[in-house]
C-alpha cells in the first residue's frame, strides 16, 4: 500500500475512534471546545492533542512600594511568545487593581477612601517603540479591568514580542479582601502588575472582567523581580529570594540557612526580636526574587512579624524546599501554623493528589483574606485551632489547582475551587482528627439544596454571583468528588487525579479533558454520574421506606450518591450496610437492600455519606 495512503488511513481511523468516543462519552460538549478536539489541540482520551499549544510571557520587574503612602511604582520588561498558529494584531492587558477603580462594577463594596483612578500605565514600549499620548491613543482600549493595545505590525506564529511598560498605583488600605494593607506597616501585595492575559485554543484571548471573586487564569512564566523596602521591612514573595546575604543581617540570615536544612522549625524572628532595628542590613534594600515557570507572583512585607521556617524534603528532585509561617505576635494561632503547613504538605505529596510539591518554598502570611497565590497564602487568624487547620490546608492545597495545572478559574472555579474543598475534607478528617471533616459554604447549601437557584455545576463562573458562586463552585463539586472517589475506590481515583495532574501540569485544561482522563484511567463511561450532578437540574436527596419487612431506599434529588445503611432487627441485632454510587448506574429512582433470611426489621436510617443530603427528615423509617 502506498505510504500516504497508509498515513490517510490511519488518520481517519483515529479520527473515526474520537469521534465515536465522544459519542458514547455521553457528555454534552459545547461548539467552542469541540472545535479543539477537531483541531487537534486536545484529544477525546483526555490527554493534551498532537497540535496542543500555549502562549507564555516572561516578566522581569522593579518595584518600589512606599509603606506610608501606599503608592506603588513598577518598571517591567515582558517577553511574549506567540505560540499560537493565529497571527495576534493586538495584546490584552489584565488590570486588577482598577478593582478599586472609580465608577467601576464589584463583587464586594470596597471602602469609598480606598476607590482611587485604579492603575496608571505611564510609558509603554512596544519591541523598543514608544507609544504616546496613552490616555487619548486610539490603539489602546481601557476597559473595566483591562487594556486593548493594537499593534502596529501582528505578531506571527513562533514570533515574540518585547514589552516595556512603567506603571503605578495606591494599594488599597481599608478594603480587606484579596490584599492590601494589613495593619499601619504589613502589607499584602497581589495583583501589583500589568499582566498580559491568556489567549488559548478555546477562546482566543481571555479578556474576563475582573470584580472581585474568580480571577486566576494565567499562562505560564518565568519571574524576576526586585522589590525595594525601607530598613528592616522584610519581604516574602513567590519564588525564591536571590540575594538573603545583602538584605538579611547576619544573625537572621544564619537563621534561614539553618531553616533551609532542617526538619525542626526554627524561630528565624521571634518574639522578643520582632521590633528591632537591626533586622535588615541596608538602609534601603531591594529584595530580588525568581520563580520559574509559574502563574503569577504576589508578595507580602512587614517591620514587625515574626517568622518560623523550617524545610522538607522533595519527593520531586530529592533537594528541599522552605515553608514559612510569617505573623504579627498577636496571632496565637500562628504559633502553630508552620507545623500546620508541614504536615498538609506532606498529606498532599503521599496521599492527595499525591503529587510533589511542586515549587521551591511555601509562606503563610497573617492576613485577612483566605486566599492563594503561587508559593504564598495570605490567611486571617483563628480562635479556633478546627478553622486554622482547614484554611491553612485550602489554601496550600491550591498549589495544584489552579497553579500547578493552570486551570480556568473565571469560567470553571469548581475544578479549583472543587477539588481542593474535596481534598480539605480529607485533611481535615486526618489532620484535625475523625469527624471534622469539612466542606465551604455548606450551611449556605443547606437552605438553597434544590431550590430554583441550586443550578448545575458546569455553568460559566462568569455569570455566577454569590451565595449561588460559592455553592456551584465549592461544596456540590466537593461532594460530587466524594461519591466519585467512594464509587472508585481509594487507589482507582488516586491514580485517575494523578495522571490528570501529571498530563496536564503546566497547561490549561478544560474540565472536558478533566472528565475524558478519569474515563480513559478507569476504562468506563461515567456519564452516568457526570451528566446529572453537572449538566442537570437536580440534588441529593435520598430516603427510606420500610415496607413488608423490605427496606427500600429512594433516589428523590436525581443525584446519584453513596450511603451507609444501619438496620435495627427485631431480635435487638443490627447491621451496617455501605453501597457506592453505581446501584444508580441504569437510572432507576428505587434500590431494595437485599436482607438476610428470616430477619425480621425493626428500624433503618441512612447514613448521609455524601454530607449534602438536602432533607434528611426521610433517612430513618420504623422508629
Amino acid at each position: 500500500m502506498n505510504i500516504k495512503l497508509l498515513f490517510l488511513f490511519f488518520g481517519l481511523l483515529f479520527t473515526l475512534n474520537s469521534m465515536v468516543f465522544a459519542q458514547k462519552s455521553g457528555l454534552y460538549i459545547p461548539r467552542d471546545i469541540k472545535q479543539a478536539y477537531a483541531n487537534d489541540t486536545r484529544s477525546y482520551d483526555g490527554t493534551p492533542g498532537k497540535d496542543y499549544w500555549q502562549n507564555r510571557a516572561d516578566y522581569k520587574m522593579t518595584v518600589e512600594f512606599d509603606p506610608n503612602s501606599l503608592a506603588l511604582k513598577g518598571r517591567e520588561n515582558i517577553t511574549y511568545f506567540n505560540n499560537s498558529p493565529d497571527s495576534l494584531d493586538r495584546i490584552v492587558f489584565h488590570m486588577f487593581p482598577n478593582f478599586f477603580k472609580k465608577g467601576n462594577s464589584r463583587d464586594f463594596p470596597a471602602d469609598p477612601a480606598d476607590i482611587n483612578e485604579g492603575m496608571i500605565i505611564d510609558k509603554l514600549f512596544i519591541n523598543g517603540n514608544q507609544e504616546t499620548n496613552l490616555a487619548k491613543s486610539t490603539k489602546i482600549n481601557y476597559g473595566h479591568s483591562d487594556a486593548v493595545l493594537r499593534l502596529n505590525k501582528a505578531i506571527l506564529p513562533n514570533e515574540k514580542l518585547d514589552i516595556y511598560i512603567e506603571w503605578n498605583f495606591e494599594l488599597n488600605r481599608k478594603s480587606h479582601y484579596r490584599g492590601g494593607a494589613v495593619d499601619s506597616s504589613s502589607f499584602f501585595v497581589p495583583y501589583f502588575y500589568p499582566r498580559i492575559a491568556v489567549y488559548d485554543d478555546i477562546n482566543g484571548w481571555n479578556n474576563f472582567k475582573y470584580t472581585g471573586d474568580a480571577e486566576f487564569y494565567n499562562d505560564f512564566g518565568n519571574y524576576d523581580v526586585k522589590i525595594t523596602m525601607p530598613k528592616n521591612y522584610l519581604v516574602w514573595a513567590t519564588g525564591e529570594l536571590q540575594n538573603a546575604d545583602e538584605v538579611l543581617a547576619k544573625k537572621y540570615l544564619s537563621r534561614l540557612m539553618k531553616a533551609k536544612e532542617s526538619d525542626k522549625i526554627i524561630h528565624i524572628i521571634d518574639s522578643t526580636e520582632c521590633r528591632l532595628k537591626d533586622i535588615t542590613a541596608q538602609k534601603e534594600n531591594s529584595w530580588h526574587f525568581k520563580a520559574e515557570n509559574v502563574t503569577d507572583f504576589a508578595f507580602a512585607s512587614s517591620d514587625h512579624y515574626l517568622w518560623d521556617a523550617r524545610s522538607m524534603k522533595s519527593a520531586r528532585d530529592g533537594g528541599r524546599f522552605l515553608v514559612s509561617a510569617v505573623y504579627n505576635k498577636q496571632s496565637k494561632d500562628f504559633y502553630h501554623v508552620c507545623g500546620i503547613a508541614a504536615e498538609a504538605l506532606q498529606f498532599m505529596a503521599e496521599k492527595i493528589p499525591a503529587v510533589p510539591y511542586p515549587y521551591p518554598q511555601m509562606t503563610v502570611f497573617k492576613g485577612f483574606a483566605e486566599m492563594e497565590f503561587p508559593m504564598m497564602v495570605n490567611n486571617p487568624s483563628y480562635t479556633s485551632m478546627h478553622s486554622t487547620i482547614r484554611i491553612t490546608a485550602h489554601e496550600i492545597f491550591h498549589t495544584y489547582f489552579p497553579f500547578y495545572t493552570g486551570l480556568n478559574e473565571s469560567k470553571y472555579a469548581w475544578m479549583d475551587e472543587g477539588l481542593t474543598t474535596f481534598a480539605t475534607w480529607h485533611m481535615s478528617e486526618e489532620l484535625d482528627g475523625p469527624g471534622n471533616g469539612y466542606l465551604s459554604f455548606f450551611s449556605t447549601y443547606q437552605n438553597m439544596a434544590g431550590h430554583f437557584s441550586d443550578i448545575p455545576i458546569l455553568i460559566d463562573t462568569n455569570f455566577l454571583k454569590r451565595p449561588v458562586y460559592q455553592i456551584t463552585a465549592y461544596t456540590k463539586p466537593a461532594a460530587f468528588f466524594l461519591v466519585l472517589q467512594d464509587y472508585l475506590g481509594e487507589q482507582r481515583f488516586k491514580e485517575a487525579l494523578q495522571t490528570f495532574v501529571n498530563r496536564w501540569k503546566g497547561k490549561h485544561p478544560t474540565p472536558y479533558d478533566f472528565f475524558f482522563t478519569f474515563q480513559d484511567v478507569t476504562g468506563e463511561d461515567l456519564s452516568w454520574l457526570i451528566n446529572p450532578w453537572f449538566f442537570e437540574y437536580g440534588y441529593l436527596d435520598l430516603g427510606i421506606e420500610i415496607n413488608n419487612n423490605k427496606i427500600i431506599v429512594k433516589k428523590i434529588g436525581r443525584y446519584p450518591a453513596h450511603f451507609g445503611l444501619k438496620i435495627i432487627y427485631a431480635d435487638g441485632t443490627e447491621e451496617v450496610k455501605n453501597y457506592n454510587a453505581g446501584i444508580w448506574k441504569n437510572n432507576q429512582d428505587d434500590f431494595e437492600i437485599p436482607l438476610k433470611p428470616g430477619k425480621k426489621i425493626k428500624s433503618a436510617e441512612l447514613l448521609d455519606k455524601a454530607v449534602i443530603d438536602a432533607d434528611l427528615s426521610n433517612n430513618a423509617a420504623g422508629r
